[in-house]
C-alpha cells in the first residue's frame, strides 16, 4: 500500500509541475508578438498537455482504487500560474528556463525514487529529455536573441 501511496504521489507531482508548464505556455503563446515565439510556446503547451494525459492513463488505474488522484488546478490556480512571478506580463525566457529547471528536476526526483512500473517508467525517462530538449532550446535562444519573449 506504501508503493500505491508512492507511486500515485510521484504521478501527481509531475502532473502539477506540466499543468504549471501548460499555463505558462499557453499565456507566453498569447502574449508574444512573433510568430516564431508563439509557434515555439505553443508547441511547448501542447506537449505539456500530452504529458500530463499520459501521466494520469497511469494514475488512474491507481486513483479508482484508493482515489488519490489530485484535482486538476482550478481556473484562478491556472491563472495565477499563467502569471507566475511576473504579474506584469513581461516574461523572460529565463523565467521559462527556471520553469524547465523545476519540471526537470522534479523528473529527476520522481526517476530516483525506482517505484513505477517499468512501462511508466519508459514514458516519464522520454518524457524528461523531452523537457531537457526544451531547456537546450531556451538556453539557445536566450544566447541569441536576448532575454524578453516578445
Amino acid at each position: 500500500m506504501e508503493d500505491i501511496y508512492k507511486i500515485t504521489s510521484a504521478l501527481n507531482s509531475l502532473r502539477k509541475v506540466n499543468h504549471k508548464r501548460l499555463s505558462r505556455y499557453e499565456a507566453a503563446t498569447r502574449h508574444a508578438t512573433g510568430e516564431e515565439m508563439k509557434a515555439l510556446f505553443s508547441s511547448f503547451a501542447k506537449q505539456s498537455k500530452m504529458f500530463t494525459t499520459e501521466l494520469e492513463r497511469w494514475l488512474m488505474p491507481y486513483a479508482k482504487r484508493f482515489k488519490t488522484l489530485e484535482q486538476k488546478p482550478s481556473l484562478w490556480e491556472r491563472m495565477r500560474e499563467a502569471l507566475g512571478a511576473n504579474p506584469g506580463g513581461d516574461l523572460s525566457i529565463g523565467d521559462f528556463e527556471e520553469l524547465e529547471e523545476e519540471a526537470s528536476q522534479t523528473y529527476k526526483n520522481v526517476l530516483s525514487t525506482q517505484i513505477m512500473p517499468f512501462t511508466a517508467l519508459q514514458d516519464i525517462e522520454k518524457q524528461a529529455l523531452a523537457i531537457d530538449k526544451v531547456r537546450k532550446t531556451l538556453r539557445e535562444i536566450k544566447s541569441h536573441k536576448g532575454v524578453e519573449v516578445s
